[in-house]
């Protein structure tokens, strides 16, 4: 499946109650290039904070969130191909 868009989120659904939310994009060698703690904030494709843009290249990405009144964490990762 390829999706054309012009940033890249993920947008949470059936997990209510989010205390504390991170969100980063790392690069092949795992250097993260990106990460966020506002569940509403997208990744463009820039990295530190917009010094430049990353080139066309697959890119590991990882959440982890805690819910309140939990000391449990939740994380998902996962890919995204970055095409410009």
């Amino acid at each position: 499946m390829i999706i054309s868009m012009k940033f890249f989120y993920l947008k949470l659904t059936g997990i209510p109650f989010i205390e504390t939310y991170k969100f980063q994009i790392f690069d092949r060698w795992g250097t993260v290039i990106f990460e966020t703690d506002d569940p509403e904030m997208a990744w463009t494709g820039d990295v530190r904070d917009g010094e430049y843009f990353a080139k066309d290249d697959a890119y590991n990405w990882l959440i982890v969130v805690q819910l309140k009144n939990s000391d449990k964490e939740r994380v998902y990762q996962g890919h995204v191909i970055l095409v410009r």
